[in-house]
C-alpha cells in the first residue's frame, strides 16, 4: 500500500511539474508574433518553442495538448519562418509524419486532425497538388475535412466546413475521377461558416475567394475589404495579417 501511495504521489508530482513547464512553453508560443518583420517571424522564438515541446515529449509528456502545440509550432515555422521551397517541404514532410502518428494516438481530436490537414494543404500548395487532383492528395484532404466536421464541426470557427469549401473551389472537376468539386457548393459551405462566425477573418477571406471563383466580383470586393477592416485576433496576429495581405493583393487584381 505504501509503495502504491508513493507511486501515485510521484506521478502527480511529475505531472504537475510537466504541466508547469508545458504551460510556459505554450505561453512562449502565444508570443510568436513578437519581433516580426512584416510576415517574417522571429526564428529564435519559434525554435525555442519547438525545443521546449520536444523536451516535454522526450521527458514523457504524452498529452494531446503537448502534441497539438508541437504541431502548431512546426506549421507556424513552415509558414512564417522558412522562405525556401526545400526548407518548407522538408519540415512539412516531418510534420505530416508526426501528425499521422498523433492521429492514431488521439483519433477523436479535431485539433490534431486539423493540423494534419494544414500540413498536407501547405504541401499541396507548394507542390501544385491542387491543380493535379488525380494524385490522391486532394481526396485524402476531402475525407479528412468530412471527418473533422463529424468530430467537431464548430472547431476553430467551423474549420472543417472551411476546408471543405476551399477544396470545392480549388480542386478541378475531373469526370469519372473526381466528381464532387463545385464552386457553387464552395460558396454554400462557406456561407455556413459565416452564419456561425461572421467576424472570423479566415471565413470572410475564403468566402470572398469563393465569390470570385463564382464570378461575383463586386460582392467579393466587399468581403475582401471587410477582411482588411476586421480586428486581428490577439492569439493569431501573423496569421490574420497574412490574410489581409492576400486580400489586398486580390483587390489589386479585381
Amino acid at each position: 500500500m505504501r509503495i502504491k501511495f508513493l507511486f501515485i504521489f510521484f506521478s502527480f508530482l511529475f505531472i504537475g511539474r510537466s504541466q508547469t513547464s508545458l504551460d510556459k512553453a505554450i505561453e512562449l508560443f502565444n508570443k510568436r508574433h513578437e519581433k516580426t518583420k512584416g510576415l517574417q517571424a522571429d526564428s529564435n522564438l519559434i525554435n525555442k518553442c519547438i525545443y521546449l515541446f520536444e523536451t516535454e515529449i522526450e521527458n514523457g509528456n504524452g498529452s494531446e495538448r503537448c502534441a497539438l502545440y508541437y504541431l502548431l509550432s512546426l506549421n507556424f515555422k513552415t509558414r512564417f519562418v522558412y522562405t525556401t521551397e526545400k526548407q518548407k517541404k522538408n519540415l512539412l514532410d516531418k510534420t505530416i509524419e508526426l501528425s499521422e502518428m498523433y492521429m492514431e494516438v488521439f483519433p477523436l481530436s479535431g485539433a490534431i486532425l486539423f493540423e494534419h490537414i494544414t500540413s498536407v494543404g501547405l504541401k499541396a500548395e507548394l507542390t501544385g497538388a491542387f491543380a493535379n487532383a488525380t494524385n490522391g492528395i486532394v481526396e485524402k484532404m476531402h475525407k479528412s475535412a468530412m471527418k473533422l466536421i463529424e468530430l467537431d464541426s464548430m472547431y476553430n470557427s467551423c474549420t472543417g466546413w472551411k476546408v471543405l469549401g476551399i477544396l470545392n473551389y480549388k480542386t478541378p472537376f475531373v469526370p469519372l475521377i473526381i466528381d464532387w468539386p463545385s464552386k457553387a457548393e464552395a460558396k454554400r459551405v462557406l456561407e455556413k461558416t459565416l452564419k456561425y462566425f461572421p467576424s472570423d477573418i479566415a471565413n470572410n477571406f475564403y468566402y470572398a475567394e469563393a465569390l470570385m471563383e463564382n464570378g461575383e466580383t463586386e460582392k467579393a470586393r466587399i468581403y475582401f475589404n471587410l477582411v482588411i477592416k476586421l480586428k486581428n485576433r490577439e492569439t493569431a496576429v501573423l496569421e490574420d495579417l497574412d490574410f489581409k495581405v492576400r486580400a489586398k493583393n486580390h483587390l489589386k487584381s479585381l
